[in-house]
């Protein structure tokens, strides 16, 4: 029910803002301006003031501006008055309808913008180099030859600075073939990674992961990390006296063990720790309910930078859109 609401809410004001596009742009060039509506149907309550009626209207799904003169190129917007009233130039018309799009870009720029302004927080890998933390096995990346430690320097003769313009162009691909150039002990080699599709949200599947160290949180109290006593900001270190590099291991080395005790060493602060854990069973697989800690940094902009920032991300957001 919230997301509905949510839903409703977020269309609402996008609408709103679309049409308050068109009525800025109409009062602006002089055209008549009948009734500025936010939502539909039936008129709740509104003020008439210079000429239009400003009303809120019983259906809050968006709303409606009513500009005469305007014709029947947009029909919620035609005027509906008794008298015949002539069209508008062609080219006032054509200004008015783009002025509804072009507000809606300039209004998104200005909330990417406020976002910065306020601070984002966002995972610290993305400001770092590409390099390669981490291959699943069997995947594209894996069959080709990708290993961790690799530094990726472009995507298809395109450049990548950090690990956030390498995750979007892979999350982005889509499936097919990416030519990936790959620095590996001095050596630079093109290598053809095959990328997977995932079959619900359509992300490309590369197999390729950054960098994140084995510091978890258990996800519930009755977990059976949490049960042993492993903390939150604990650091993994070895599995069944297997040595645990990064997060990607903890899986490999606790899935085959369902419903089993294992030895698990952490290092808390500058202590190493040893627990006996309780396995549980989940479709047949080991799992002891720990999720990663991901470090985090906080952008934080000046006004200009950030409303800078806001067309920078709104740019690449369209981008990654249309790929």
């Amino acid at each position: 029910m919230l997301t509905i609401a949510a839903f409703i809410f977020v269309i609402g004001v996008l609408i709103t803002i679309h049409e308050a596009g068109h009525f800025v742009a109409a009062r602006l060039l002089g055209a008549p301006v009948e009734v500025f509506s936010v939502g539909f149907g039936k008129r709740l309550w509104g003020v008439e003031r210079g000429g239009p009626d400003y009303r809120i209207s019983l259906i809050p799904l968006g709303g409606y501006v009513r500009i005469i003169g305007l014709g029947p190129d947009e029909s919620d917007v035609v005027g509906d008055s008794s008298t015949e009233t002539e069209l508008l130039p062609r080219w006032r018309r054509a200004l008015i309808l783009l002025a509804g799009p072009i507000t809606n870009i300039l209004a998104a720029v200005v909330f990417v913008a406020m976002a910065f302004t306020a601070g984002v927080e966002v995972p610290a890998y993305q400001s770092e180099p590409p390099v390669v933390g981490w291959v699943e096995p069997e995947s594209g990346a894996d069959m080709t030859g990708i290993r961790a430690g690799d530094v990726v320097q472009a995507v298809r003769g395109e450049p990548m600075a950090t690990w956030g313009e390498l995750e979007v162009v892979l999350l982005t691909a889509g499936g097919g073939v990416l030519d990936l150039l790959v620095e590996r002990d001095g050596t630079i080699t093109e290598i053809p990674v095959t990328i997977g599709r995932d079959s619900q949200y359509g992300f490309g599947i590369s197999g390729i992961e950054p960098p994140l160290e084995a510091v978890v949180r258990p996800t519930a109290p009755g977990s059976p990390a949490a049960t042993a006593g492993i903390l939150a900001g604990d650091l993994i270190v070895s599995v069944e006296e297997e040595q645990v590099d990064q997060y990607y291991d903890r899986p490999r080395l606790i899935v085959p063990h369902p419903n089993e005790e294992i030895r698990i060493e952490v290092v808390r602060g500058h202590e190493r720790l040893s627990f006996v854990v309780l396995t549980m069973s989940e479709g047949g697989q080991g799992k002891i309910g720990v999720a990663p800690v991901v470090p985090t940094t906080l952008q934080k902009l000046s006004p200009l930078a950030a409303l800078s920032a806001g067309f920078v991300e709104c740019r690449k957001m369209t981008h990654q859109t249309f790929r």
